[in-house]
């Protein structure tokens, strides 16, 4: 089954709340490698805390990105990012590009 790696209650004021999650025990962080993911369920009750006006939930993974010294780095770590696309297109040729066009 799940298991309850959080809680947390808010008082909504107006039309927002704001929320903050102390976590029993550490996450383990999204990578590509391993999708750690967790179920996120956010429960709106009535003013007085009883009745349940409406109830939904999500997926959420921990991650990190930045870029930092010419590198991306998820989670403190560099990545390489390999497959870039190129798209290029010759107005006579179409999609048969020559060389020459590609310099161009």
């Amino acid at each position: 089954g799940l298991q309850l790696v959080g809680r947390a209650e808010a008082a909504a004021a107006a039309e927002e709340a704001e929320l903050r999650v102390e976590l029993e025990e550490p996450a383990a962080l999204w990578t590509a490698e391993q999708p750690n993911l967790y179920v996120v369920v956010l429960i709106l009750k009535s003013a007085d805390g009883v009745e349940v006006e409406d109830c939904e939930s999500c997926m959420w993974g921990f991650r990190s990105v930045c870029a930092a010294a010419k590198e991306l780095r998820v989670n403190g770590r560099p990545i390489v990012v390999a497959g870039v696309n190129r798209h290029e297109h010759c107005p006579r040729r179409g999609k048969a590009v020559t060389e020459t066009s590609m310099v161009k």
